[in-house]
């Protein structure tokens, strides 16, 4: 973007380039599009949520607080499933779309797409937060994907709520199924999974909080190091 007028006159300057630019978005603009739209949804959620978070802090709803609403138990499992889903979308993009591939569809639809007024995400607030994150196979950035997570700021109070409530609450009632101690990772893991997503959320208990991270590894993870995170996307926590 810091080039584009210059890239631009280089594609108008040359005819094979020139060409060869309209041939590729009369083929790919469809998909281009659909990708793009992917992308900006995962903005405008985050966007979204970070709304309602701001409104039941200033008192729009009556009679409900942040506290409030993680008593219910519905309330508490809908907060606590909206910063994992955000959290596991932008890994599952990172994870199946290179870096780089982001950026060159953020780019070609920046080049070949009106922008448009019918939308609360701005393509510069998405490429901010899509842009490549320097993770590959071979390696991975240092406070990686705490940094990541960290592009789009969430409400600090909100998160220690979600992490709060996962760390010590049974939040979907497993554990009156599986009773016997020896079941009960079983009966924790898709909260386990939560719990994983979510604490990259917060830097200070994942790097500082040593006490809180040794209960949670032997509340959650005594005996599986490799938990399902969605729909066969694993994680073997002694490869994190």
């Amino acid at each position: 973007f810091k080039v584009a007028e210059a890239q631009d006159q280089k594609i108008e300057n040359n005819e094979a380039l020139s060409d060869l630019d309209e041939e590729f978005k009369d083929n790919h603009i469809d998909i281009i599009k659909r990708f793009y739209l992917v992308f900006e949804s995962i903005h405008t959620y985050v966007m979204d949520l970070n709304h309602f978070i701001e409104e039941v802090n200033e008192g729009i709803y009556i009679h409900q607080t942040l506290e409030t609403i993680f008593i219910d138990m519905e309330g508490k499992q809908l907060l606590c499933e909206a910063l994992y889903l955000y959290g596991l979308m932008l890994l599952m993009v990172d994870t199946y779309f290179d870096g780089i591939i982001r950026e060159r569809i953020l780019v070609s639809y920046y080049r070949y797409t009106p922008q448009r007024r019918d939308t609360q995400s701005c393509i510069d607030e998405v490429c901010k937060l899509l842009r490549d994150t320097g993770c590959n196979i071979s390696k991975k950035p240092n406070n990686y994907p705490e940094d990541y997570f960290k592009r789009i700021p969430i409400n600090l109070t909100y998160i220690e709520y979600v992490i709060g409530r996962l760390r010590s609450d049974d939040v979907y009632g497993q554990i009156s199924v599986y009773p016997l101690p020896k079941h009960r990772s079983v009966a924790l893991a898709n909260q386990a999974s939560m719990l994983y997503i979510c604490l990259y959320f917060s830097t200070n208990i994942l790097h500082s909080q040593t006490a809180i991270m040794r209960e949670v590894v032997d509340k959650y993870f005594p005996d599986n190091w490799v938990i399902s995170l969605y729909m066969g996307y694993t994680v073997n926590l002694a490869e994190v």
